[in-house]
């Protein structure tokens, strides 16, 4: 999603908005690991409702917060700081819980780069880890520090300035991204295009969509087409496609009339689908039929020539080939043979089967172990022919 600049608009939460020309925001910030904060909802009957520091390691509670309207720990302690809300108005803790920079101000965003993003008297600016105004507080809208610039509004118009507040890229776009990478976006007259850190155009602002830059390509949209374009603006994959999105472990989705599918950096098809199954980090993958797993670097870890496929589980997955399911290894080879009707992931050592007429758990050497005594109700970590 766009990262939009930050102004008194934008509520609680505003970080992000959706449009035409984005991706995800990365956030650059300077976490600390050893503590970190929680919300208890006292739901397990012995804990005061709050928001407490706790050890990151031990989860052991180390303070009770005061009450605050809300606590931003998405991102941690960054610079050792977290800005909090209190009668609506913003500040930052420390990580014993002490009010660190007074809760003042309109709107602040987590440190990035050591400094944060604050807003003020409806005016943005920057403070340092101590409180002290190091940018001041005369733009419309500022945005987080990415590689020593800033994105900042000014009389409706969006530049970027570093860290002693100069102006390096002038107020020219009628919208732009932070720098996350060496470019970044920018819109001038419903077109966009990129430039680098000095301001240098590097891609033609000709385009309807663009998407930032990822494994080196950029997704643009021209003429009502979607295409892919490298870092010196050439089109290395056909701006021919209907839809399309970013390269993300090493394809990216496509559409053509109305077939779907996950192309690879030279535009050559890999995958007919990919089954994203969050927080786990294995995907399963479709092509041609077939069904085999990635990792999340886009790394085979079961070749696509399965009827069908379980994540790996304790070091097994399930497969099935033949008509039939078993289980192999992380090498491929196959530890429980190739006999089931269907199969579903281990926990805790254990699976359920379908052999015959019978639901049965097994052991991890393929031993009987039991009887499913009636029919789980939980979706089953299953994909093949009869399910897609």
């Amino acid at each position: 999603m766009k990262t939009k600049i930050s102004t008194l608009l934008l509520l609680l939460f505003a970080l992000t908005n959706a449009s035409i020309a984005q991706t995800s925001k990365i956030e650059v910030n300077e976490p600390t690991d050893s503590v970190k904060v929680i919300y208890v909802d006292n739901s397990n009957g012995y804990e005061s409702k709050g928001y407490y520091i706790v050890d990151v390691k031990t989860e052991k509670r180390l303070i009770k917060l005061p009450y605050y309207e809300w606590v931003d720990k998405r991102f941690g302690f960054c610079s050792g700081l977290m800005n909090v809300k209190k009668d609506n108005k913003w500040g930052f803790i420390d990580q014993t819980g002490k009010v660190a920079i007074p809760i003042m101000y309109q709107w602040v965003e987590s440190f990035s780069e050591g400094f944060a993003n604050a807003r003020l008297n409806d005016k943005s600016g920057y403070i340092d880890s101590k409180g002290n105004t190091v940018v001041p507080f005369i733009y419309e809208g500022s945005s987080p520090f990415h590689g020593g610039l800033a994105l900042v509004k000014s009389n409706g118009k969006y530049g970027y300035i570093n860290k002693t507040g100069k102006v390096v890229i002038p107020f020219i776009y009628d919208d732009a991204n932070d720098f996350t990478d060496e470019f970044t976006w920018v819109e001038s007259n419903k077109k966009y295009g990129f430039i680098d850190k000095t301001g240098k155009v590097v891609v033609p602002i000709k385009y309807d969509e663009v998407r930032t830059f990822s494994a080196e390509l950029a997704c643009v949209k021209l003429n009502g087409k979607y295409g892919f374009i490298d870092r010196t603006g050439k089109v290395v994959i056909p701006i021919i496609y209907d839809d399309a999105n970013s390269f993300s472990r090493g394809t990216a989705y496509v559409k053509l009339g109305d077939k779907e599918s996950y192309i690879d950096k030279t535009g050559k098809k890999r995958f007919d689908n990919i089954f994203y199954d969050y927080p786990k980090e294995t995907f399963i993958v479709l092509l041609n039929g077939k069904y085999g797993l990635i990792d999340i670097h886009g790394k085979i870890l079961i070749p696509l020539k399965y009827e069908g496929v379980t994540h790996f589980s304790e070091g097994l997955a399930g497969v099935k080939l033949n008509g039939q399911w078993g289980y192999i290894d992380t090498t491929g080879k196959t530890i429980i043979p190739f006999k089931y009707d269907y199969a579903e992931s281990f926990i805790d050592g254990k699976a359920i089967v379908k052999f015959g007429e019978e639901r049965i758990y097994i052991d991890k050497t393929g031993e009987k172990i039991g009887v499913v005594p009636e029919i789980s109700t939980g979706a089953y970590d299953i994909y093949d022919d009869y399910d897609y």
